[in-house]
Parts: structure tokens; sequence; C-alpha cells
């Protein structure tokens, strides 16, 4: 995460810098905006104590690996997974078999010019995984199959599974208070004036 906003920060100073075009100017203020996201999500998983934040994706399950692929998988190419499911914590997943794609950490390189780079990235071996073991994941449903990144999972305890379902619910509660926020300035704003009422002095 401090090797990423330290990438966003220097493109950040080489975009402001350069006087030639206003979309220059753009740019830095697009990727501060990006910066700061980063930094606003940071503070929300230590908060949290987890690895990301589980309720900005819809599925977040307790489950357990029982079938792994085998053969070499890689960055560029991960494995899907069987694991079962023994506890839904949000989303619309069920308890049970499911497969996973047990994708890796998202990369930060600049795919126009980077190409070398980004094919040592592909290139590079998956973690051994453990048929066994016991992990909180979660991420988005695509054709009935969960894809999870790194940063999307975590082994499991009852600590951390106790720290994600108070993530989740606090979530929750911000939401609903947002939501009665917006019905409360809603009313207010379509409620009659006094000035607008009928005089009925005359």
């Amino acid at each position: 995460m401090t090797a990423k906003l330290v990438s966003l920060w220097k493109r950040c100073q080489s975009a402001a810098a350069n006087p030639k075009a206003v979309c220059n100017r753009f740019s830095a203020l697009l990727l501060w905006g990006i910066v700061l996201s980063i930094l606003n999500a940071t503070a929300t998983q230590a908060e949290a104590g987890c690895a990301a934040s589980p309720f900005w994706d819809p599925e977040v399950v307790v489950a357990r690996v029982i079938e792994v692929p085998s053969g070499e998988w890689t960055f560029g190419n991960p494995p899907k997974v069987v694991v079962e499911v023994e506890e839904v914590l949000q989303g619309t997943c069920h308890k049970g078999r499911m497969t996973v794609l047990w994708g890796p950490a998202p990369h930060d390189i600049d795919t126009t010019d980077r190409i070398k780079e980004l094919e040592a990235w592909k290139s590079r071996k998956m973690e051994i995984l453990k048929i066994g073991t016991k992990w909180i994941i979660w991420g988005k449903t695509y054709d009935g199959v969960l894809w999870t990144r790194a940063d999307g999972r975590l082994v499991w305890s009852t600590e951390k599974q106790a720290q994600i379902r108070e993530a989740i619910v606090r979530d929750e509660e911000a939401k609903a208070r947002k939501r009665l926020d917006k019905k409360e300035s809603l009313s207010q704003t379509n409620a009659p004036s006094s000035s607008s009422a009928p005089d009925t002095n005359r």
C-alpha cells in the first residue's frame, strides 16, 4: 500500500509540474483524489482490523478449502479452488460447495510502457494453498464463481470473524443514517414555507 501511494504521489508531482497542458493539471487533481480515497480506505481497514474493507464487496463468507487443482499457478493464471461455505456474513451466497477464483494482489504497473514488468508480475508463482484451511473471503460473484484477491481474504480466526462482522454492522448503520438524513433533508426541502401560507386576516 505504501509503495502504491508513493508511486501515485510522484505521478501527481510530475503532472502538476508540467505547465504545457491543462489536462496535466486535471490529471494531477484526479490522482490526488485517488490518493485521498486510498488513505481513507486504509483508515477504515485499520479500524476494522482486516486487510481490506469487506463491505465494499457484496459477498463475505467463511469457507474451508476442500479442492485445489494440481499444477503451478501464477499471478496471471490463478487457480479456481473449491471451498465449503460454512457461514455467510454478507451477500447472497449459500452454505455448501462453491468455486472461488483465488486471485493475487492487484498490481500498480502502468501497462502502456512497462510491459516487461507486467509480464514478470504475471509469471510470479501463487501461494501454496493447503486443503482444509479455513478462510474469511470477500469479493464478487461472476457466473457463480466468487472472485477474490489477496487483499480480499484472511486466514480464519474467531477474533477476525468478530471484527469483520462488527465492520459490516457499522457500515450498515452508517448507510441507514445516511438514508434517514437524506429523507429528512428532502422532507424539509419539500415542506411549504410560512411565507407561502394564505393570509387569513384579509
